[in-house]
């Protein structure tokens, strides 16, 4: 090893040593807390809605989107959010609309951010005309509801459904698992991803499509289907019934698992 590339990685060494004591110092300065080191403010906000309301569009880039019922039949929707990535909240034609608004400068995208922006919606009643969810980067929980057309779409996300009625459901995304326990839909599920599971507990539809590039399918269904089952890579178990309703599972990479209850 020549002196030069010595001196070099000497260099090198003392520079992380450096570094590291610079780190600890910060976090001990900081009592070992690392939300301390986020470089984003995030505020607390509350929307009350006294307006009647029959159908819900959420349009949003990285929040996390949970459905509550409220205990005193009235709306609600509390934003924990970037104050600089504010949510507007309202009313329109019957229709409750959040909006993500995005102030950033390009330059303000760059820090640390240990916190998640989340959007709780507590809702009057259970039962709507139609739900559309819009986002980047979040998951989405949707639980005891009954909804009309039930469309989601997340780019990076998990997508929990449980004990929820709808007409159809449809589903899309490019990473991300989604579940569904105890959904029933009238008419059709469609679903599809690009990479991750897709799993489905004592629920059921009049039709079913499921479509992955990457990701394993399996759960049970309440009724008999007439199961079409594909995989380039993986395994492929499910009931061979010969009546019901058509069942299409595709995957590219990824297991067929389905049995009916």
């Amino acid at each position: 090893m020549s002196k030069k590339t010595k001196i070099w990685l000497i260099i090198a060494s003392l520079l992380c040593f450096l570094g590291m004591i610079i780190f600890c110092a910060v976090m001990v300065y900081s009592d070992w807390n690392f939300m301390k080191l986020s470089t984003v403010e995030y505020q607390n906000n509350t929307h009350h809605i006294s307006e009647e309301f029959n159908s819900i569009s959420i349009k949003t880039d990285t929040a996390d989107i949970t459905f509550k019922l409220s205990n005193d039949e009235k709306c609600k929707v509390e934003c924990y959010e970037d104050e600089k990535e504010k949510h507007s909240v309202a009313v329109q034609d019957g229709t409750l609309i959040i909006n993500n608004i995005n102030e950033k400068s390009w330059y303000e995208h760059i820090g640390i951010n240990f916190a998640s922006p989340r959007i709780t919606v507590y809702l009057p009643k259970a039962e709507y005309s139609s739900l559309s969810i819009s986002e980047s980067t979040g998951d989405i929980r949707i639980e005891n509801m009954s909804i009309g057309e039930l469309d989601l779409c997340v780019s990076t996300g998990r997508t929990y459904i449980a004990n929820t009625e709808c007409k159809n459901l449809t589903s899309s995304g490019s990473t991300g698992d989604i579940y569904l326990k105890n959904v029933i839909t009238l008419d059709k599920i469609n679903i599809k991803r690009s990479t991750g599971d897709v799993g489905i507990e004592g629920s059921d539809a009049t039709e079913i499509f499921i479509k992955t590039d990457t990701g394993d399918v399996t759960g049970n269904l309440l009724s008999n289907k007439v199961f079409i089952a594909k995989t380039d890579t993986g395994s492929i178990n499910v009931p061979k019934t010969t009546v019901g309703g058509r069942c299409e599972i595709t995957t590219d990479t990824g297991d067929i698992k389905m049995k009916i209850e």
